[in-house]
């Protein structure tokens, strides 16, 4: 069986995988979230503490676990959250049991709302929050941002003109992804609901729509689109699931409401005649639709959510254009039908008028990832279970890329540890020497690119290995030309074969660090280096709007997971999603590779 399963359709978002477990309604990312958010609030309320520095590392522990606590009864939680306190143990329960944690309920009955937004800003923590509070008597981002730009921050002995710029370039950050949401997380939340709309008898058609059905790597929020023959009661099961938090609005056709965990949704019920209409305004994006409508005019006919007509006095009838698919409305005006990752109207009519629309490349054409962290460092998996889980899923490779020294915050691992993770990994391979079809794990690092350009590891370590990813995590603070310089220097490296995650951002937590994205593509096609596609939900890097120019410089994309446990090989679904975004083929994206073909362009570089 293929990883993902079947082919995606545009109507509709992908199934999980047949053998994976559903998310309960409280998953394990989402009670780690509490708790985290629990011991932010208590540093907020009373200072950091080792109680709150408890809850936070608790959090991040229970988020990491590969198995959902939701599913488990409480006799069979690992031992790790048995041994909990009885307080923290027991609010995990009643979290599980009805959503429910007092603890948390209590704390922001007593810290101010304004003091939680500051602790949100990038590279703010409670301490700081606390500290600019009791001596410039900061509790909003608009007194911060007063005090930044009055010059009282940098009057202040722990700080400087700098730390004011970084302030105001946060809040500015902030501002702009204050509404957002990642697309992974928005997917989570909208397919159980998709799935179970589905089975509603009164129910013809449904689709998500918007940013999410555009596959944009993040999302305001969430809208459906369904066709009905009893719209009532579609809006009374709409408003009436489990993940409901709050009903915004409902009026004929329409409902608004907000999500557990923030996210605001929409639905619209139309009749199926039209369906089509309405999913091609509803996706968007606006300037795209705008401009099919302009075209629609130009040849005579008038097109909105109810149809394709002749004239503004009938826009119920569809005359001879009986449209009951997407492809047939771009048809009827001469288009070749666009898929829903290019509206963005960046060239995609002028492709479409000439039927250029490249084959986008599949999420099934995948066959595994180059980009793969192992409890050598600070991934979740054993060796043998990453090698177990990927073929499991139908994967051909999966490479073992774990962190390097430099890389504190990922538990590096030094050469001499390098050499002995080769050493088991052979051990692994030997394992599906017999198997009924061909898979290899294959050696490999994330080698850090230091200040300068030099690598983490010496060059007779890197040889050594299948696979080098290069990737900067410190000293992001460079100027332009520095950073670029570091990410070229290490291009030119004949045994590095991708660059990772190329702009360093984080998205909605972190912005890219500054660097001439195009001298490093250039520098990457003259040497034959590849970049990565980062697929990770915080990630999306390299960002999809710079591969079209890749692309035209002959740069191979390839498509990786960054995955630490193992529900992170779903991550290339999203991935695929992006490339496509981005225009890229089957042929553009070497993971689409077989093994053996792989491992020999992998000896490309190297041997030029």
């Amino acid at each position: 069986m293929h990883p993902f399963g079947p082919k995606i359709f545009f109507e509709s978002l992908p199934s999980w995988p047949d053998d994976a477990d559903p998310d309960p309604p409280m998953d394990n990312t989402c009670i780690g979230d509490i708790l985290r958010d629990t011991g932010m609030l208590l540093a907020l309320k009373d200072g950091p503490s080792t109680e709150s520095d408890a809850y936070e590392q608790i959090g991040r522990e229970v988020a990491r676990l590969p198995r959902q606590l939701a599913w488990l009864p409480p006799e069979a939680w690992p031992e790790s959250v048995k041994s909990l306190p009885d307080e923290i143990r027991t609010g995990i329960a009643e979290l599980i049991e009805d959503g429910t944690f007092p603890r948390l309920d209590d704390l922001r009955s007593h810290v101010p709302p304004g003091l939680i937004e500051l602790a949100n800003l990038p590279e703010f923590r409670p301490a700081r929050v606390r500290l600019l509070r009791d001596k410039l008597g900061v509790e909003s981002v608009e007194d911060l941002e007063a005090a930044c730009r009055s010059g009282r921050i940098a009057e202040l002995p722990q700080f400087d003109e700098g730390s004011q710029r970084q302030m105001l370039d946060g809040i500015t950050f902030w501002r702009s992804n204050a509404d957002r949401h990642h697309l992974q997380v928005a997917w989570v939340t909208a397919n159980p609901i998709l799935e179970r709309m589905r089975t509603l008898e009164c129910v013809i058609r449904c689709s998500v729509t918007g940013a999410l059905r555009r596959w944009n790597e993040t999302v305001p929020g969430i809208s459906f689109l369904v066709s009905s023959t009893d719209t009532e009661a579609v809006l009374d099961f709409y408003t009436s699931q489990a993940e409901v938090d709050q009903v915004i609005s409902r009026e004929e056709a329409v409902a608004s409401v907000i999500f557990k965990g923030g996210l605001r949704s929409t639905i619209r019920v139309v009749s199926d005649r039209a369906f089509p209409f309405s999913l091609v305004k509803y996706t968007g994006n606006g300037a795209h639709f705008e401009k099919l409508s302009q075209r629609a005019r130009e040849q005579g006919y008038l097109l909105n959510e109810w149809g394709l007509s002749r004239s503004e006095n009938d826009t119920h009838s569809i005359d001879s254009r009986r449209c009951h698919g997407e492809e047939e409305i771009y048809y009827a005006l001469g288009l070749e039908c666009i898929p829903p990752e290019l509206r963005e109207d960046l060239g995609e009519f002028e492709a479409a008028e000439k039927h250029e629309i490249p084959p986008l490349v599949e999420w099934t054409a995948l066959r595994g990832s180059l980009h793969n962290h192992s409890d050598w460092s600070d991934g979740r998996q054993t060796l043998k279970e990453l090698a177990s889980h990927a073929y499991d899923l139908g994967f051909s490779y999966w490479a073992v890329t774990d962190h390097t020294k430099s890389c504190f915050v990922g538990k590096g691992i030094d050469h001499r540890q390098l050499i002995a993770q080769i050493n088991e990994v052979e051990l692994v391979n030997q394992l599906y020497q017999d198997a009924e079809r061909p898979f290899r794990l294959l050696s490999g690092t994330e080698v850090d690119i230091r200040a300068g350009g030099r690598l983490d590891l010496a060059n007779d370590i890197l040889a050594q290995l299948d696979v080098v990813v290069a990737s900067i995590h410190q000293s992001l603070a460079g100027s332009e030309a520095e950073m670029t310089r570091r990410l070229i220097a290490a291009a030119e490296n004949r045994y590095v074969q991708i660059l990772g995650h190329l702009s360093g951002r984080l998205l909605l937590q972190r912005d890219a660090y500054k660097v001439d994205q195009r001298a490093v593509i250039d520098a990457c096609a003259e040497t034959g280096t590849w970049i990565e596609l980062n697929a990770h939900a915080w990630r999306a890097d390299m960002d999809w709007r710079m591969w079209r120019y890749a692309r035209e410089r002959g740069v191979k994309c390839v498509i990786n997971t960054n995955s630490h446990r193992a529900e992170h090989a779903q991550n290339l679904r999203f991935g695929a999603h992006l490339a496509r975004k981005g225009w890229l083929t089957k042929h553009d994206v070497v993971n689409t590779l077989s093994l053996k073909r792989l491992r020999s362009a992998l000896l490309q570089k190297r041997l030029a």
